[in-house]
């Protein structure tokens, strides 16, 4: 009972403090699921990352959004007065469609000069970052995602050599670029974290193929795991396999799985000789985990549930129609490995015997 109620790349070197960071211009961890850059040329980058890649459509307009963002910021360039100081602009559109701005100065710890034609002139060393950040509010077409969660969110980072230089840029081949990718093209890797569509864009890359960034957004994952544990006065080893939806709304990340569990369980006959007999249970499971638990903590205890139902019995070891119910885990090792208290049953919830799991999950 008490355990059942106790239930990105950095692309330049400006770094903010964890403490002094507006959440309102952060994007929810594992919202962004998939990642990719485009090369603009001298030296200037820029990076995609969408929850949904039906959103890549709304960038081909970038020279507009462009645009307005200048326009907005014109009654804020005392803020960017200092030519040499690196800037970083976060600029938030909400789903209401109202705007946030953030401005941040990050001044050079040495002085950097260059000397040309006997003329000495101060250099500037860092790149500037714009962040453009999107809300959507209700996806289309996306009836799942509107029960976890009706909003997704869209980033847009240029890393350039000078804000201004983005005036100039020809914005309309920069929103073509953006959407000529493409996860449906088969994607090639150049060299080690460098991938690339095949007879696509040479500019753009990404880390992995199709930009998908591992962990985030909804998606399949597969189980497999060995376990130990104690049912009467046997000690039973097992073998799970199958998958699990996991559902992603940047808050949380829950996991439904369903999976096969094979029980090894021995005895010895009248001749002394041991005898293997496998039961096998189907399984069906249920867990959260709250993405904002520190990284560093060791030790969780997270309300996940489990129901199994034997659906082959060999050697009389367990009862006719034996359910197990699991209810709570102790997370060791970042949920690699946990203990789980269970309960085997029959008949609603007859010849109750307890009983305790050690997981380890791969």
């Amino acid at each position: 009972m008490m355990l059942l109620t106790g239930i990105n790349r950095q692309a330049i070197a400006q770094k903010i403090s964890p403490n002094s960071i507006d959440k309102d211009f952060e994007v929810p961890n594992g919202f962004l699921s998939n990642r990719f850059s485009i090369d603009l040329g001298k030296g200037n980058t820029l990076q995609v990352e969408v929850m949904d890649l039906n959103d890549i459509a709304r960038f081909k307009n970038i020279d507009s959004i462009l645009t307005v963002f200048f326009k907005d910021i014109v009654p804020l360039q005392d803020s960017l007065m200092d030519e040499l100081a690196a800037k970083r602009i976060d600029y938030l559109i909400d789903a209401a469609g109202r705007k946030k701005i953030r401005i941040s100065n990050f001044k050079p710890v040495a002085a950097s000069f260059v000397l040309r034609q006997g003329e000495m002139s101060a250099l500037k060393t860092e790149q500037d970052t714009l962040n453009i950040i999107g809300v959507v509010n209700e996806p289309p077409s996306q009836r799942l995602q509107k029960i976890l969660g009706n909003i997704r969110y869209y980033r847009l980072s240029f890393y350039v050599n000078n804000l201004n230089e983005l005036k100039n840029a020809e914005a309309k081949s920069i929103g073509e670029k953006i959407t000529a990718f493409s996860s449906k093209k088969k994607w090639v890797q150049v060299k080690e974290d460098d991938w690339k569509m095949k007879n696509g864009d040479k500019s753009i890359s990404s880390k992995t193929p199709n930009g998908t960034v591992s962990g985030n957004g909804n998606y399949l994952e597969s189980i497999f795991a060995i376990s130990m544990q104690n049912y009467k006065n046997n000690f039973v080893p097992s073998v799970s396999a199958g998958f699990s939806l996991v559902f992603n709304n940047g808050i949380t990340k829950k996991h439904i799985g369903f999976s096969n569990e094979t029980h090894f369980l021995f005895t010895k006959d009248m001749n002394g000789d041991v005898k293997r007999f496998l039961n096998v249970f189907t399984t069906i499971s249920y867990k959260q985990r709250n993405l904002n638990e520190k990284s560093a903590a060791v030790f969780h205890l997270n309300p996940d549930f489990s129901l199994s139902y034997l659906i082959e019995n060999r050697g009389n070891f367990y009862d006719k129609n034996t359910f197990r119910l699991g209810f709570g885990r102790v997370n060791l090792d970042k949920g690699a490995v946990n203990l789980e208290p269970c309960f085997y049953f029959n008949n609603f919830f007859k010849n109750t015997t307890p009983g305790l799991r050690l997981n380890v999950g791969f």
